[in-house]
């Protein structure tokens, strides 16, 4: 992805730059303008691609540990009395292997988040196909039926992974 945006629409924009503000330059840049684009297009890779596992880091480090404390406040603190920074230190031990197991297993986890949503994706375009074209459902039905035939479908790419 990085290559492309860098290739399509950065490379454009510095060079038509080049050309306006640097005339010196540009002599250089445009004998040699299949490798400046490259040259650009690779950078903006190896940004996206840092981009790419910081967030997936950072995504699954906050989910788990709101996750934690949601638990920890929710169950466990009718038994145990612990101080305040006890949860932070809980959660961020617990978001910290979520993020480093995230960004070690990130195909694993694009690809099951990719199954979700393209499993809701199929279910609400057949629902509303059906909704709008066969029979008119209450919007409850609906909702039910929608949610019930995206596990469905999950549930069926899952299995056949």
């Amino acid at each position: 992805m990085g290559f492309l945006v860098g290739f399509s629409y950065i490379s454009p924009i510095l060079y038509t730059f080049i050309e306006k503000y640097l005339p010196n330059a540009f002599a250089v840049v445009s004998k040699n303008e299949i490798i400046f684009s490259i040259s650009i297009s690779i950078i903006f890779a190896v940004i996206f691609y840092g981009l790419y596992k910081s967030i997936i880091f950072l995504g699954s480090f906050f989910i788990g540990f709101f996750a934690v404390n949601f638990i920890v406040n929710s169950f466990a603190q009718t038994y145990v009395s612990l101080p305040w920074y006890a949860y932070v230190v809980i959660g961020a031990i617990v978001g910290l292997v979520a993020g480093f197991y995230a960004t070690k297993n990130s195909a694993k986890f694009i690809g099951f988040l990719s199954m979700l949503l393209g499993s809701f994706f199929v279910a609400l375009t057949l629902t509303t196909l059906f909704n709008r074209y066969v029979i008119k459902l209450n919007e409850m039905v609906f909702s039910y039926t929608a949610f019930i035939i995206a596990l469905v479908v999950f549930l069926v790419r899952v299995r056949k992974l």
